[in-house]
């Protein structure tokens, strides 16, 4: 009789075959999960389709036996830690396996098998996540798979932020944004709706924040909110106005705007310093980087510090708001008084929106739009006083308005962008004292104080003295800081800037004839 010999090469071949036919047995008899795309995450241990614990495939004998080579060895490893990716082992699973279980520090570091754990680990995320878009995995499935089944409020979310189920969470709900993303840009029509309607505020709330947070596009939020007319073959028309704001996830769609608006805001700042420098502003009496600061000083007034006023104002009615649904306080008044609070929060919301749009639209067109839509009020310079520290009685709010008139050439009650140009160029350029410049000198110190935070140097205030007064800017020094200059100080605030200029303007108009003073009236002729 024959006895033919099996080589070692002939093992390896027959184990590559054997190991081959069960993964890929494994991949192609599981049935996909979700009819939307998606690209969930399970955890390291392997879940069964109705929930419960999946059966552990064992691995063979022990990696490293005695009789076996270096290279045997290596080939096994490294088709064993195959057949685990393929199985959804967990970590301690494949430690174990490994006989690295109980090892800490160098110990383990320095172990033979520490290499093909590593590799495990590494390549273990990537493989599930394949997997998952594979077999068309939706995020809310995902959202199951990496165990916050149990997290269904919001208000939970910061339970699970920092976990590491989490970040697979988000790595997947990105991979999936940028699968549709790639499909719109293709022509394709994209699913009907693509965020998961599961029965998890939870997990709608995680998912529109993260598609926020990687700056993905209004219009982009829209399709993947559902936030669309009935499916065309060949247009995609998006919600707006009423029918916008009567969708079924409206509120999330806000909560997009929201978390979105910092991301929008870092995509502006690179706009605005590529269009500063290719624009000339209103006059040749401009320098390069007077325009620059012109504009962001005119944006702070005019859209910023609106747009933080209003915020300041949802925050404080929220308060208001969670007092009065306390059970103990649901009286008839209350509850008629929450009623004009609700009011009051959706105009407040809407008007928040609009800025939304604005700074969407800025990053879709690449140009800034605020020079020409908004104008300066009353109430912003009102906050942007009060936030540099300037506190305003009730005489001097009504002052602001007169501020206003003087550069509001077309007496409409606000300050335009040509306005605030012009007003600024008028200002600089006088000596004799008599053209109006508490807003040139509110403006100069922003210039210089980006952070608004209600003091500059005295070296800058002085520059600010050389741009008004020229070479008497020694002088006008003496006059406006000598106290500060004589105590050696090297800061002054806003306040004290505040004072010192709006006292020497009036003492240049005493100086010159009683006609020279403006009133309304010669302005209105």
């Amino acid at each position: 009789m024959r006895i033919s010999v099996v080589t070692d090469k002939s093992v390896q071949a027959l184990l590559v075959a054997i190991f081959s036919f069960f993964a890929s047995t494994g991949a192609e008899n599981e049935p996909a999960k979700g009819s939307t795309l998606a690209l969930p995450l399970p955890s390291r241990s392997i879940v069964g389709r109705d929930g419960a614990p999946g059966r552990s495939l064992r691995a063979g004998n022990a990696i490293d036996t005695e009789d076996e080579s270096t290279e045997d060895r290596a080939f096994l490893t490294n088709v064993k830690v195959r057949w685990w990716l393929e199985a959804e082992k967990s970590d301690d699973y494949v430690k174990k396996a490994l006989k690295l279980d109980g090892l800490k520090g160098e110990a383990l570091t320095t172990n033979k098998n520490y290499k093909a754990f590593r590799y495990f680990v590494k390549k273990a995320e990537g493989y599930r996540l394949s997997k998952w878009y594979r077999h068309e995995y939706n995020t809310y499935q995902a959202w199951k798979e990496m165990g916050f089944v149990k997290i269904t409020k919001a208000s939970d979310l910061g339970k699970i932020r920092n976990t590491d189920q989490f970040r697979v969470y988000k790595r997947y709900v990105n991979t999936l944004d940028s699968q549709l993303l790639w499909r719109l840009e293709q022509g394709m029509n994209p699913p009907a709706v693509f965020v998961t309607r599961g029965p998890s505020e939870a997990e709608l709330t995680a998912r529109t924040e993260i598609m926020a947070e990687a700056g993905r596009s209004v219009a982009y939020a829209k399709v993947a909110l559902g936030m669309r007319e009935a499916p065309h073959p060949n247009k995609l028309k998006l919600l707006y106005g009423p029918a916008l704001e009567a969708h079924e996830d409206f509120k999330f769609f806000k909560l997009f705007l929201k978390n979105k608006a910092p991301a929008i805001q870092g995509e502006l700042s690179n706009i605005e310093k590529a269009v500063m420098m290719h624009t000339k502003g209103n006059g040749a009496d401009t320098s390069v980087e007077e325009q620059v600061q012109l504009r962001r000083v005119f944006r702070l007034l005019a859209f910023d510090t609106p747009f933080q006023r209003l915020d300041h104002k949802l925050e404080k009615l929220s308060e208001k708001m969670q007092g009065i649904k306390s059970p103990e306080r649901q009286s008839s008044r209350r509850r008629y008084t929450l009623s004009e609070h609700d009011t009051k929060c959706d105009h407040y919301m809407k008007e928040k929106l609009k800025y939304l749009a604005t700074l969407q639209d800025e990053v879709n067109l690449g140009r800034e739009l605020v020079t020409s839509k908004y104008q300066i009020n009353t109430k912003a310079l009102m906050t942007i006083y009060e936030q540099l520290g300037y506190p305003l009685s009730g005489q001097e709010k009504s002052r602001l308005e007169e501020v206003i008139w003087q550069v509001n050439d077309n007496l409409d009650g606000a300050i335009s962008f040509d306005e605030f140009v012009n007003s600024y160029v008028r200002s600089r350029n006088d000596r004799s004292g008599l053209e109006p410049s508490e807003i040139f000198f509110l403006t100069c110190f922003l210039m210089f104080d980006k952070e608004s935070c209600g003091r500059i140097s005295l070296d800058d205030a002085m520059g600010i003295l050389y741009l008004k007064y020229g070479e008497a800017m020694e002088r006008e020094m003496e006059i406006h800081f000598g106290k500060l200059l004589d105590e050696g100080a090297h800061f002054v605030t806003f306040t004290e800037f505040h004072e010192a200029t709006t006292k020497r303007l009036g003492e240049l108009i005493d100086q010159q004839a009683p006609f020279a003073r403006p009133n309304k009236f010669s302005k209105k002729l």
